[in-house]
């Protein structure tokens, strides 16, 4: 008989994965299936991807029902075939998209009777509760009930889990990236002051928010450039975009490129001086995209939203700016353009702190590291 100590425990993973990927919780998603962890553990994973570009994602539509019996099929088919010892679930918690990945849970937890973990990559459950009536305020309890453990990129989203959940189900894994080689002396050329912004073009992800500060800044500087790059979303088409981009005034030094792969990524963290990110999504919890601006040894201004102020150090790795303000946002542009020791003390500052606590490597051991205390807190009951 073969000794359950020396099992490798089956990890089920049900996670939308996209290619090219859209947006952070796919990389992320993406990431731990491609590593180590796998190796660790006996891993089977099913793409439950319900839309094939970012803009596509949100909304019901008769072919997202069709995928979602389908991926019900194949859940089912995995919980009778591999009995994984873990079911590892993307929760979402807007109304539709939670009654949608609930069903998942009670196939798994209390059909099945597998450990789910919730792997959360977004906020709202707080308000999703608030905003329901009696019978869903039960459902969501009950779901609850059954949740095994919840994972956070960061623990101030804790917040948004403690009044159903025990602190000892609450873990935070920030999330890691692949290390890429940036050029530090790069910053002693002489070039234009380029801003960078590098995200999906939704609306509370700010964009439009640092395109009215770049007026500001334009209208007062001729060295300053701002690069945009991005996806089109749910709520910005590519004309919408064009027509705003058309109309600041300044069409030769505020830029957009459209979307960003590969090298072009590379070079856009490259020939930049300053990563720009005054996100305001509510379902906002980290912003991978901070990590590769911390990579490139850029100084970042962003916003005091989420998880960001855990990785973001404000006054150490940049600034933090409030919410919707394009003249605060201008102000911090301002003011790093003109300081360029700081500008190089924080960029050396975020690379220090990119390598020491959010490369892949360390994101795919605390993995690891927690499974591994949940089979030891098994093995000791």
């Amino acid at each position: 008989m073969v000794d359950p100590r020396h099992k490798r425990p089956k990890v089920l993973t049900l996670m939308p994965i996209y290619h090219p990927i859209a947006y952070g919780a796919s990389y992320a998603s993406q990431l731990l299936l491609e590593s180590d962890f796998s190796s660790v553990y006996e891993l089977h994973h099913i793409n439950s991807r319900f839309a094939d570009t970012v803009a596509g994602v949100g909304g019901v539509s008769v072919k997202k029902l069709v995928l979602f019996f389908k991926y019900l099929s194949l859940l089912l088919i995995a919980l009778i075939t591999v009995r994984p010892d873990y079911v590892i679930l993307l929760p979402a918690f807007n109304r539709s998209a939670y009654l949608k990945d609930s069903i998942y849970h009670v196939v798994c937890a209390v059909l099945a009777r597998r450990k789910v973990i919730w792997w959360s990559h977004n906020w709202g459950l707080r308000r999703l509760y608030d905003g329901s009536g009696h019978l869903m305020r039960r459902y969501i309890r009950w779901i609850a009930g059954s949740v095994y453990a919840v994972v956070t990129p960061g623990s101030q989203q804790h917040a948004d889990f403690d009044f159903l959940f025990q602190l000892k189900q609450l873990h935070a894994i920030p999330h890691g990236l692949p290390s890429e080689a940036y050029d530090m002396d790069r910053f002693d050329e002489h070039h234009d002051f380029r801003v960078l912004y590098l995200s999906n073009f939704v609306l509370s992800k700010g964009w439009r928010v640092l395109l009215d500060a770049a007026q500001q800044v334009c209208a007062c500087r001729t060295d300053m450039a701002f690069d945009f790059y991005g996806n089109v979303s749910n709520d910005t088409s590519l004309n919408d975009i064009i027509e705003a981009f058309t109309s600041t005034g300044f069409p030769e030094r505020i830029i957009y490129h459209g979307p960003a792969y590969g090298p072009v990524k590379h070079k856009a963290f490259e020939t930049a001086d300053i990563f720009c990110f005054p996100t305001f999504y509510p379902m906002e919890t980290f912003g991978i995209v901070n990590l590769e601006a911390m990579n490139a040894g850029l100084p970042i201004i962003t916003t005091d939203h989420a998880n960001i102020p855990e990785i973001v150090v404000d006054g150490w790795g940049g600034i933090l700016v409030p919410k919707q303000d394009p003249v605060a946002l201008a102000e911090a542009i301002l003011r790093l353009s003109d300081d360029r020791n700081v500008r190089l003390r924080m960029g050396a500052y975020n690379q220090r702190q990119f390598y020491a606590q959010y490369t892949v490597d360390k994101f795919v051991q605390s993995w690891i590291s927690l499974v591994r205390s949940f089979e030891d807190e098994h093995m000791s009951d």
